[in-house]
């Protein structure tokens, strides 16, 4: 009977507030179609070869748009347990059906340490009685991004620009003016907190000075 190590990440949505999950499988799954999805996926297959899954672990990027090296914390876990356990690392290869980049921290790694996983591809598969088709999940998925980053943009733009309008550029102005976005619950348009300097440069990029009239957001 082969062993083998369950690998499942996903992407933050800062917009939503989703950036960390629970670091048990079954509690992740219950919060993230994308980990649900893998952990089913990865059972399967595990059940078809007639394997034992001894572990799985759960992965969240840092970074909503691209893989960072904060995988390699969760890499090392992996790799210990694979080989104490003389286990095969198996996970979801979404770079098999979407030609995209695979993630460059975590294949230099599997590559670095020889760890010859088992990469399944992003097949459809049936989930309580539904169909889960990755592909048009992730498709679904962007266009709501956009447009939910779009609305978060224009909200952020008309209230930052209003409070400019405001200042005079005194010392303190960009700690106030991000100050008074926060206690408003106002967020930048990825979701996070402002900062004076998230201020500082997003006013210098609109091409804004304190106490300019505030122009129509784009």
């Amino acid at each position: 009977m082969d062993d083998y190590v369950g690998f499942y990440w996903t992407l933050p949505i800062n917009w939503a507030g989703f950036r960390r999950l629970p670091p048990d499988a079954e509690a992740a799954a219950a919060r993230s179609r994308t980990i649900r999805y893998q952990l089913h996926r990865v059972r399967r297959f595990v059940a078809d070869t007639s394997g034992r899954l001894v572990k799985e672990i759960v992965f969240i990027e840092v970074s909503p748009d691209r893989g960072t090296q904060a995988v390699i914390g969760a890499l090392e876990e992996a790799r210990a347990l694979c080989g104490a356990r003389q286990a095969s690392l198996v996970y979801v290869d979404f770079a098999e059906a979407f030609h995209w980049r695979r993630h460059p921290h975590l294949n230099a790694y599997l590559q670095k340490y020889e760890m010859a996983p088992v990469g399944l591809s992003p097949d459809p598969i049936t989930i309580d009685g539904c169909r889960f088709d990755p592909v048009e999940h992730f498709e679904k998925s962007r266009e709501r991004h956009k447009r939910k980053t779009q609305g978060f943009r224009q909200a952020a733009l008309e209230e930052l620009l209003a409070l400019a309008a405001l200042h005079r550029g005194a010392p303190g102005d960009y700690q106030a003016i991000s100050e008074a976005l926060n206690n408003k619950a106002v967020r930048t348009p990825t979701g996070r907190l402002w900062t004076p300097e998230t201020v500082r440069k997003t006013l210098k990029r609109r091409g804004v000075a304190f106490g300019d009239v505030v122009p129509e957001p784009v």
